[in-house]
This record gives structure tokens, sequence and C-alpha cells, in this order.
């Protein structure tokens, strides 16, 4: 459960850094021939966070991607509701 919840941080910190000059290559969607990516519903997820303390963000973190509550729960299916930990952030979940 926590390289999950890890992996998903990880995913999520790397869409909110990543320039379009420096984007992909990306495995195909979850499903798609090729694709090592889990679907944001598979029982492959047992839990999900409930709860958030010491977050600190990272450099190059537009302040509208710094809402450390949108790391809890299941995920919603949207790029944009995320939390940006930054170069060097980090969060404890």
């Amino acid at each position: 459960m926590v390289r999950l919840l890890c992996l998903s941080l990880v995913i999520s910190a790397g869409l909110c850094l990543a320039r379009l000059a420096e984007a992909g290559p990306f495995d195909p969607a979850a499903g798609q021939p090729g694709s090592l990516a889990v679907h944001m519903s598979s029982l492959e997820f047992q839990g999900w966070a409930t709860g958030w303390q010491d977050y600190v963000v990272g450099s190059d973190v537009t302040t509208a991607w710094q809402t450390p509550s949108k790391a809890l729960g299941p995920a919603v299916g949207t790029s944009y509701d995320i939390v940006c930990l930054g170069n060097g952030g980090s969060i404890v979940l």
C-alpha cells in the first residue's frame, strides 16, 4: 500500500514538474498494450491516504499546485487534481 501511494506521489510530482520540451516518452495509458500503468480503479490499490503532515514544498512549484489535501483519497482521474512536491519537496501521508 505504501509503495503504491509513493508511486502515486512520484507520478504526480513528475507530472507537475515536467516541461513540455522535456516530456516523454511515457508508457501508454493503463489497459493499453505495452503499458505498465495501473488504472486508478484497480483492486490492486488496497487503501488511500486519509491524512497528511510535514508538507515541504520544493522549488519550482506554483501556488496553485500546493494543496496537500489533494493527495488524500482515491484518484479522481484528472491531471489537475494533484499536490506537487517540487524539486526536493516531501510529504508524509
